[in-house]
């Protein structure tokens, strides 16, 4: 039979290990797990490291490597790495199901085809073209619906269309055509289900004239965004009308104003101006 002072003395003791126990700080979790083999159809693992989030200026060594995310184990990505860089094919995974492909050349540059899928039909989302990092060349986007294309264009430099720019329908019929011809200038759309979803003037590579984008967000509701370029290109103006939900406002439409690297912004409600702000520097929208 235990006396009091013993049962006293148990209790105590029992409770100070609970405490111990519950104030123990949660250890790190790690951010990602980089499995490094020494072959390419990475059957012979050589070493297994786990990266924190203080571990920023991790430089990986020589290998080709499974990585893994910690809350998404099914998701990783696997390929090569050379003189710290990514080199050859890279393959993206969702779920254990395929996703993407990559390939970089020795450089550690985006060179040649980089694929999306869709990880639960595999069928592509886009097919890019790259060229020692640049977007270069035929770029197809399809319908994820049923797998038709939905865009083809040529780019130059990432970001400046050349040649035909051809948008198609769900049914494969194309819905517009231009041709942006060897210096970039020409009239471009984008659609969204069939629907206009962005469109605007181009002038040798320069974006000019009025830009309209429509955005569908928080229930559907539509925000229309028109931004607004000088001949040269830079951009004065941009206006929002709509859904204006995300800004936590009580007017219906806002505009930026821009001059000289300072922008104001004027808030309106019914065409009526319920709040002005000035800031000193270039405020994005």
């Amino acid at each position: 039979m235990i006396k009091n002072n013993q049962f006293h003395i148990i209790k105590a003791s029992l409770l100070f290990l609970l405490l111990s126990v519950s104030c123990k700080k949660e250890p790190e979790r790690w951010k990602e797990k980089h499995i490094i083999y020494k072959d390419s159809l990475y059957k012979i693992p050589l070493d297994t490291i786990l990266v924190f989030e203080k571990d920023s200026n991790f430089i990986k060594k020589d290998g080709y490597y499974k990585i893994f995310y910690v809350y998404h184990t099914s998701d990783y990505f696997i390929g090569r790495i050379k003189y710290h860089k990514k080199v050859g094919l890279w393959k993206y995974y969702h779920s254990n199901a395929l996703e993407g492909e990559d390939n970089y050349n020795d450089k550690g540059e985006l060179d040649g085809f980089q694929m999306v899928y869709d990880h639960i039909t595999g069928k592509f989302i886009s097919v890019y073209h790259f060229v020692n990092g640049e977007q270069e060349g035929i770029q197809k986007e399809y319908h994820p619906e049923n797998n038709t294309l939905a865009r083809v264009y040529t780019l130059y430099k990432s970001s400046y269309y050349r040649g035909e720019y051809i948008c198609y329908n769900l049914n494969g019929k194309i819905i517009y055509q231009e041709n942006f011809g060897k210096d970039g200038t020409g009239y471009y759309k984008e659609f969204s289900n069939d629907s206009l979803y962005r469109e605007g003037a181009i002038l040798k590579d320069r974006y000019v004239g009025m830009h309209t984008e429509h955005v569908r967000f928080y229930e559907g509701l539509p925000l229309t965004i028109q931004t607004f370029n000088n001949q040269k290109g830079d951009l004065y103006m941009v206006k929002k009308f709509g859904n204006l939900y995300i800004y936590k406002t009580k007017g219906d439409s806002m505009v930026y104003y821009y001059s000289k690297n300072k922008t104001k912004r004027v808030t309106f409600l019914k065409g009526k101006i319920i709040k002005k702000e000035q800031y000193k520097d270039t405020i994005w929208p």
